[in-house]
């Protein structure tokens, strides 16, 4: 799991009901990601969105996943979302390589 505090480098967004809605990811895994949605929209457990494009750090990525947890923390709803991993494996992989190069990195600097 990674946790993902440039803003910049780990987005998302996906297609709903009424339209786009884009957010920012907290922490991801190669399962899951815990998020929160811009546009302040409350969606429940178990919700599910056929097409979620993951933006990491200059990959374009796509998926599907449902909403498996929903937590209120400091006035904003925090979700997690967890992906049809076994459905794009590909996807898969290139989210364990973001994970594994932003460890990297994380170590690198605790070296320092």
């Amino acid at each position: 799991r990674l946790r993902c505090d440039d803003a910049y480098s780990a987005t998302f967004s996906v297609k709903n009901h009424s339209g786009i809605s884009s957010g920012r990811i907290i922490d991801i895994s190669s399962a899951s990601m815990a998020c929160t949605f811009d546009d302040g929209i409350g969606y429940g457990i178990n919700a599910r969105f056929e097409d979620i494009q993951l933006r990491l750090g200059g990959h374009l990525l796509h998926t599907s996943g449902s909403i498996s947890a929903k937590r209120e923390i400091q006035g904003k709803f925090v979700y997690v979302i967890v992906f049809d991993a076994v459905r794009f494996s590909d996807t898969y992989i290139i989210i364990s390589e973001f994970i594994y190069n932003g460890l990297q990195k994380n170590l690198r600097n605790i070296k320092k």
